[in-house]
């Protein structure tokens, strides 16, 4: 009798073992699932985020070569015009000062472009960076502890929502919830 009690009780624990590993198992096959999901948008971020940098660099380095460019044309001028020196286009003119003010608009718009590049590179790299870490954030949240429907769509629409251009005034991209997106969500029993 004693034995029959015993292996009941045995056959009881083994059973409820069984099923918490069985619930582990199917918990560790969807966070896998969702590893493989998300693995490919994460390597295609690190990518662009590296490709990102590169642009930003390149722009950065054109920009200083041209502010240097720019800066040397500029004193060449100058000195010309102070030295009061002959030159086949005079300052003193209607044409030289439209030349002149053409120049230095031009140099101006083109300074404007390459800083605008350089900043728009770098933004979307942070940008990529942030949202590689956000996916590595979100597969942790998933393994860690139960993420409700509401959570889930908060990181996803995150994680995929565009960037425009990567210039800061117009900047659509990842969304953080607000105090009332908090409040408004129904509480999750413990």
């Amino acid at each position: 009798n004693l034995f029959d009690t015993n292996l009941s009780n045995w056959n009881a624990t083994v059973s409820e073992l069984e099923t918490a590993y069985q619930a582990k198992i199917k918990e560790l096959e969807t966070v896998y699932k969702e590893k493989l999901k998300l693995e490919g948008p994460a390597t295609y971020w690190n990518k662009a985020a590296a490709r990102y940098e590169k642009h930003g660099t390149n722009w950065a380095r054109a920009l200083v070569l041209f502010t240097i460019l720019g800066i040397f044309v500029f004193a060449i001028l100058l000195t010309l015009w102070f030295s009061g020196k002959s030159m086949p286009l005079q300052i003193t003119s209607v044409q030289g000062v439209l030349m002149f003010a053409s120049l230095v608009a031009m140099f101006a718009y083109l300074m404007r472009v390459l800083s605008r590049m350089t900043f728009s590179s770098f933004h979307l790299m942070r940008d990529a960076q942030a949202r590689e870490q956000l996916t590595y954030l979100y597969l942790s949240l998933t393994h860690d502890s139960e993420i409700d429907n509401s959570s889930r769509d908060i990181v996803l629409q995150s994680l995929f929502s565009r960037s425009e251009t990567g210039l800061l005034a117009k900047e659509n991209g990842p969304t953080m919830p607000t105090v009332s997106d908090m409040l408004s969500r129904p509480s999750k029993p413990n």
